[in-house]
């Protein structure tokens, strides 16, 4: 069973009135009729929230309509369009074909425009709180021994690690192939992760007496749905440890509160647990 993150961004009551505007003119818009003029109100609307994001919202929207195709690109892309329904009336499509085709693909453009502009919105609303992309970090799967480890954790000795492994306060994993020498991921000395945080989110799999270190080592290095696709390493940590896309939900996530995004976490491990127990 998949157990997805779910995210409510803050509301804004500018697009949501946006969005049922358009929701409502492509209810209204019948095959082979396109309402041009509706779209190009809604896109202004789109365009004029999209500009008061910038302090300089002027410029900004001096920039934003410069940087629309020119009449050149126009003229060539009416060009196209004209051999493009030639060519399909050559093939024997009738006229009323034809019109469907074009409205379809009207509409289609258009939607997707307001759906960018939007889209555009609500990212930069989420960058103005802080839910900026972090820099990417060191490895948090790089192997360490239980004396670097015990280093890493302010000066504890090596035996201190192995009991406190022992205890379920941390964790190895034997590489393959090996019958000795254990390594402890180093995320596990990490600010928002080492500590209390680790020995929580260990329980809360099942760490150690249903749940291995390989099996504890996937849960934290794993992109998860259940975390809007971070690993929880990532969301416990607060920043990416790899290069990929974020989406809102995943930026949003990055930008909770340790408290929030530790809970996230646990919500997580619960649902690992239950798959491991299932």
């Amino acid at each position: 069973m998949q157990h997805h993150f779910q995210v409510t961004l803050a509301s804004d009551p500018t697009l949501e009135s946006l969005e049922r505007k358009l929701v409502e003119t492509l209810r209204r818009i019948k095959p082979g009729r396109v309402e041009t003029d509706q779209f190009a109100q809604l896109r202004l609307a789109a365009e004029t929230e999209l500009f008061s994001l910038n302090p300089q919202g002027t410029a900004f929207a001096k920039a934003f309509k410069e940087s629309r195709p020119s009449p050149l690109i126009d003229d060539a892309l009416a060009q196209v369009t004209q051999a493009h329904t030639a060519a399909l009336r050559e093939s024997g499509l009738s006229a009323r074909t034809l019109e469907l085709l074009r409205s379809w693909v009207e509409v289609t453009v258009e939607t997707r425009m307001l759906q960018q502009l939007v889209e555009q919105r609500r990212l930069g609303q989420l960058q103005r709180e802080g839910a900026s992309t972090p820099p990417v970090r060191l490895n948090p799967e790089a192997p360490l021994s239980a004396a670097d480890l015990g280093r890493a954790l302010g000066g504890v000795s090596d035996e201190t690690v192995r009991q406190r492994e022992r205890a379920g306060e941390l964790f190895s994993i034997l590489p393959v192939g090996r019958k000795r020498g254990r390594e402890y991921p180093a995320f596990q000395a990490w600010a928002g992760i080492a500590g209390e945080t680790l020995t929580n989110v260990l329980h809360h799999i099942g760490y150690p007496a249903h749940a291995s270190g390989a099996e504890a080592y996937a849960f934290f290095t794993s992109a998860a749905d259940t975390l809007a696709g971070l690993t929880p390493v990532e969301a416990l940590h607060g920043q990416l440890t790899r290069e990929c896309e974020l989406d809102a939900a995943a930026r949003a996530l990055l930008a909770f509160s340790e408290m929030d995004r530790h809970a996230a976490v646990l919500n997580a491990a619960k649902a690992f647990a239950g798959d491991l127990a299932a």
